[in-house]
């Protein structure tokens, strides 16, 4: 049984401040089909440290214009769950 996976590889090359400020827009190549593809993936960006701490991923930027991105889970290489689906928040920014 062959089964196709439905992850690319794609490289972060950069990102920008979304307008209202509270998101971190990072934008990420990847090829599919032979052709290239690009990616927008919103992290929320956090200035209380304190109250992010144990809770999704989330961004802090730092003075000398560089991100850092705290709280990725790691998984296995397997679905999740729907219950863990339906945990995921929706207030997206676009």
């Amino acid at each position: 049984m062959n089964e196709i996976k439905k992850n690319e590889l794609g490289n972060i090359y950069g990102s920008r401040v979304s307008k209202n400020g509270n998101w971190l827009n990072l934008l990420i190549v990847t090829h599919v089909g032979g052709q290239e593809t690009r990616i927008t993936c919103p992290v929320r960006i956090v200035t209380d440290y304190d109250e992010a701490v144990g809770k999704k991923p989330y961004a802090r930027l730092e003075k000398d214009c560089t991100a850092v991105i705290a709280n990725l889970p790691v998984y296995e290489d397997r679905k999740p769950t729907e219950a863990q689906a339906k945990a995921e928040d929706s207030d997206l920014p676009f």
